[in-house]
């Protein structure tokens, strides 16, 4: 199916670069194009920068990825991943302008998402107005997929995989418990775990 251009948004570590990386290995089986911009790794924003993050020969990446061939037939996913990393206005301004051109220029052929955190996301207008609006209610009004914090089931599912993270789980606070509902807080407490053995 074909997938619309829109937001990735969830809170602090929920795994919206995870599953952004999970989306790339599971184009490059499909030999479907998945091009990821990662917004942390820039410094200026400029499209000389964007062409060295991807590693896209062409200076004009966007006639690049014009130009990008899919076996699949499928659409190609441009990805900018982690927008709420960019804290000045110059760069937030750059990607945007990028985003406005890459949204234009390649909707025949490449699906375009922004992942950003769900508070970053309803603070910046012109980032939502990149998107078509469906519930202007909701705070993220526009198109967008959610990544949730796991739900309890799937905490204890995760837990139960290993006998200290399971027994520590057992022994913690409702707080604790909570905020391990959160991939990251999740992992790093496996890590601690391990690295105390």
């Amino acid at each position: 199916g074909q997938i619309a251009n829109g937001l990735l948004v969830g809170g602090p570590g929920v795994g919206k670069s995870f599953i952004i990386e999970e989306l790339q290995r599971f184009c490059a089986r499909k030999q479907i194009p998945c091009v990821i911009i990662r917004i942390n790794d820039l410094l200026e924003g400029t499209n000389e920068e964007i062409r060295e993050n991807t590693r896209i020969e062409n200076l004009n990446w966007i006639d690049a990825l014009k130009k990008a061939y899919t076996k699949s037939k499928a659409k190609g996913f441009l990805i900018f991943d982690a927008f709420d990393t960019a804290k000045e206005e110059r760069i937030k301004s750059l990607i945007i302008s990028h985003l406005q051109k890459a949204i234009k220029e390649l909707e025949q052929n490449w699906s375009v998402l922004v992942s950003v955190r769900t508070f970053d996301a309803s603070k910046s207008t012109r980032l939502l107005e990149l998107f078509p609006h469906t519930n202007i209610n909701n705070p993220v009004h526009c198109r967008y997929l959610e990544i949730p914090e796991l739900s309890d089931d799937e905490l204890i599912a995760s837990v139960k995989t290993d006998l200290k993270l399971f027994e520590a789980y057992q022994k913690s606070t409702l707080s604790l418990k909570k905020l391990l509902k959160v991939p990251y807080f999740l992992k790093l407490l496996e890590k601690i775990l391990q690295d105390i053995g």
